[in-house]
């Protein structure tokens, strides 16, 4: 259902042979994994963001606007894959350098790209700069900082991301590859 991928099992003689990618370039996704009841239930009632009804609001309605059987089995399905995915997201086992900071997409996958660049490899991406000022964020911050080898920090003032905020602060980072494994010892502490 899912079709997740597996790099290193897709790319075997990639891992095999040059123990990792050799470049890493994107514009992985700025988004926080929550629930959001108020964009499920306005498929169904579009007037809810038509009219711009706040999500307290739509908490006290949500009852009522669930009694219709589809829309009651969209509502539990999509909190169950987003429950199922935070899980995901947010475990020791999957991302440790993230423990305990919100989780967000652009830094799940900057810690996946760590884990399968090759130690001579490049990793450029485009991604906010709460990954540098995140007060929980020191363990990541151990992680990169000793490979980031350019970081250009734009702010949106023209506008060039439609979606994001012009005020907000973002960066280009390059990393270079490790010279070994990810440091796994600070991962407990």
């Amino acid at each position: 259902q899912n079709r997740f991928f597996h790099s290193q099992l897709e790319f075997i003689e990639v891992f095999l042979e040059r123990g990792g990618f050799d470049v890493i370039v994107g514009n992985p996704p700025w988004l926080k994994v929550l629930f959001e009841e108020k964009g499920i239930i306005s498929e169904s009632f579009p007037e809810i963001l038509i009219r711009k009804t706040t999500a307290p609001k739509v908490r006290i309605m949500r009852d009522t606007l669930l009694e219709s059987k589809t829309l009651f089995k969209s509502y539990i399905l999509e909190n169950i894959e987003n429950e199922s995915s935070g899980n995901y997201l947010n475990s020791k086992q999957n991302h440790p350098f993230l423990i305990g900071q919100q989780t967000n997409l652009y830094k799940c996958i900057l810690e996946n790209s760590l884990k399968v660049i090759s130690s001579n490899g490049y990793i450029g991406l485009i991604h906010p700069e709460s990954v540098y000022d995140d007060p929980k964020g020191q363990k990541l911050r151990e992680e990169i900082y000793p490979s980031l080898q350019y970081h250009f920090q734009f702010l949106n003032v023209f506008k060039l991301f439609s979606e994001v905020h012009h005020r907000l602060t973002f960066g280009i980072s390059v990393y270079k590859g490790f010279k070994g494994d990810i440091n796994f010892k600070n991962i407990n502490n």
